[in-house]
């Protein structure tokens, strides 16, 4: 009879707590453009407060777009050439630091294609170097 006591006493704990939901936003080419969260029971002074979480392209990075993610033959990358910044090389990283590809001379270029059919399975740090020094990292999953 105690284990029912108990177990009820932890449902209603469980219960009586802020439950939290995610909702998200897509583009065309499935990357994640706005994510919302949103409060239910939350102790705040309104009890289903949503809080926009949306996310903001930097203004240091000219718009990426990469797919598909998870990629299993060639993942397709695009993005914005700008006079001052652009992509000067991409590099392709294993998650113990093994570079296991690297393309150069890219400064008039807006795309790239990476062959990933060769590849393992699993998480890949693709790194986007442009001309002033700057890196955008991208975790790219591999089926």
């Amino acid at each position: 009879m105690k284990h029912i006591y108990y177990v009820l006493l932890l449902f209603i704990t469980y219960g009586s707590y802020a439950q939290q939901t995610f909702s998200f936003t897509y583009d065309e080419a499935g990357n994640q453009k706005i994510r919302q969260l949103i409060c239910i029971n939350c102790r705040t002074s309104d009890k289903n407060e949503t809080q926009d979480l949306s996310l903001t392209e930097s203004s240091d990075f000219p718009q990426i777009s990469f797919y598909p993610n998870p990629v299993q033959e060639e993942l397709y990358l695009k993005w914005q050439i700008d006079k001052n910044l652009y992509v000067n090389s991409i590099e392709v990283y294993t998650m113990q630091g093994q570079i296991v590809y690297s393309k150069q001379n890219l400064s008039q270029s807006d795309t790239a294609n990476i062959v990933f059919s060769n590849f393992a399975q699993g998480i890949y740090n693709v790194l986007l170097i442009y001309n002033n020094g700057d890196k955008k990292d991208l975790k790219i999953v591999k089926k």
